[in-house]
């Protein structure tokens, strides 16, 4: 039962954390959004693209552990070894938020939002 409370409370902290300021994505000007995979958590927290627009992330993981990026809606799940880097192609949902998440550390709170919206650089 602790352990059930505590992973809620941490993941209600990574999303209050990845609402905060400097949570958001930025294109940096070569059609992919750069997404680290640090140790349990997703950096920036939060994704915002246009409205249906298929985005690449570029999945670097700057941990010792191995992660993995899912997004079960989309029927994505890429798993990326220490120090390595992988890219996965999404789409921004034309509407509400979807949740993505590392299916290895998802009980310690690593998980992540793909929201329709402006963001600089698309």
């Amino acid at each position: 039962m602790r352990a059930v409370i505590v992973a809620l409370i941490l993941g209600a902290v990574a999303v209050a954390a990845a609402g905060c300021g400097g949570g958001s994505s930025s294109n940096s000007g070569s059609g992919k959004t750069e997404l680290d995979m640090d140790n349990y958590f997703f950096d920036p927290g939060s994704v915002k693209a246009p409205a249906g627009k298929k985005i690449t992330l570029e999945l670097v993981n700057d941990s010792s552990t191995e992660h993995n990026f899912t997004l079960t809606e989309q029927g994505v799940s890429k798993d990326v070894e220490p120090g390595e880097e992988g890219e996965v192609t999404v789409t921004v949902p034309k509407s509400g938020t979807l949740t993505f998440y590392c299916k290895y550390h998802r009980d310690r709170g690593m998980t992540g939002m793909l929201t329709p919206g402006d963001s600089s650089g698309y």
